[in-house]
């Protein structure tokens, strides 16, 4: 059933003031992950209170347990650290440019809902009011999109058992490290697509837009040309002019040589191509995580080694099978894999809030 968003935000402190949120699930999928690496029945909660006997935050993530009021299962304080701790920890993903975006927006955490998001289908006109003459009324309504429900964001895994196996530092830095990489480049590749929306997955911010026409001439004069031709159409399109600017790495280091003074506003991802410039409104910008995020791990498994279009392992009828490859066994190697499925969303309040240049750009 959808709702109507009226409050993002929660000064209600969930983490010890010496704990940094994103480390919450970095620390549980590294308990799962050693744990199998140790095969000797230690459960995740054990490694979890070896390895971090003081982190409450994290021993109630891992154990999900019945008892009040640590427990994700049921509505209170570890649900919304479940929940805040996975925006968290997207929000420290260095290498994603879709994660700077994220910290920038508005962010909700409402698990399983779909919520109306926030915007006025009119624009009332200001007036100067004579001393004791009737103040105009707005008639505006709350007529904006739907944000959610927050859909599988998934990720797998391997690392060797030695490599699980380590200290608890070294553990948390190697797998923590994995996790950030992978979930950054699946993160930037959806988010900066022209992919529609589908059951799995959120539509990208460029899908049906159209391209704008990148200046010519070259150099800091076509460059700025481009930024305000891109701001331009953000405003124009219902957007706050409060905008952030996304491109490949190389153009992005190229804008801030132009005008160091966009640093914050500029940044470069490997998902975007060379010639593309892509401009979002940061206020109209919104996203949503689910408070139930999947951490499980494994040594016994068999994994098709594909990012791209991954198989079943074995497809077909006997003596015609179709086998993945390159497969690999866990067991035969000696590995751990871990899984960890987030549940997250976006969406525009305003749609015209986007605005690029797909090709042409001369600087």
């Amino acid at each position: 059933m959808a709702q109507t968003a009226l409050s993002t935000r929660s000064d209600k402190p969930f983490l010890p003031s010496d704990m940094p949120a994103d480390r919450v699930l970095v620390r549980s999928v590294t308990a799962h992950a050693v744990a199998a690496a140790r095969d000797n029945g230690a459960l995740p909660g054990t490694v979890c209170q070896r390895f971090w006997p003081k982190d409450a935050a994290t021993h109630a993530l891992v154990l999900r347990s019945a008892t009040a009021p640590a427990t994700t299962m049921t509505a209170g304080w570890a649900a919304e650290l479940a929940g805040r701790s996975v925006a968290s920890f997207v929000g420290s993903l260095q290498t994603s440019a879709g994660a700077r975006l994220i910290e920038a927006g508005t962010v909700y955490t409402m698990p399983g809902a779909t919520i109306t998001l926030p915007r006025a289908s009119t624009t009332p006109t200001p007036q100067w009011i004579l001393e004791g003459a009737p103040i105009a009324v707005a008639q505006a309504v709350i007529a904006g999109p739907q944000l959610g429900p927050p859909k599988k964001l998934a990720l797998i895994e391997s690392v060797t058992s030695e490599l699980a196996d380590a200290t608890a530092d070294d553990a948390e830095t190697i797998i923590g490290t994995i996790l950030r990489d992978g979930m950054a480049r699946a993160l930037d590749m959806s988010l900066f697509s022209a992919t529609a929306a589908t059951a799995a997955q959120p539509a990208g911010l460029l899908f049906g837009l159209s391209g704008q026409t990148a200046t010519t001439g070259g150099g800091v004069s076509a460059a700025l040309a481009d930024l305000r031709l891109l701001v331009d159409a953000t405003v124009t399109g219902g957007g706050s002019g409060n905008v952030m600017f996304f491109a490949s790495p190389g153009r992005a280091l190229t804008l801030l040589g132009y005008m160091p003074e966009l640093a914050g506003r500029v940044y470069g991802s490997a998902a975007i191509a060379g010639g593309v410039l892509i401009a979002v409104d940061v206020n109209s910008f919104c996203s949503m995580f689910g408070s139930d995020p999947e951490i499980r791990a494994s040594k016994e498994a068999v994994l098709h080694y594909e990012d791209a279009l991954p198989l079943q392992i074995s497809s077909g009828t006997t003596g015609s099978a179709t086998v993945a490859s390159p497969s690999r066994s866990l067991w035969q190697s000696d590995s751990i894999a871990f899984r960890a499925i987030l549940r997250a969303a976006w969406a525009l309040r305003v749609p015209g809030a986007v605005a690029y240049i797909g090709t042409g750009l001369s600087w």
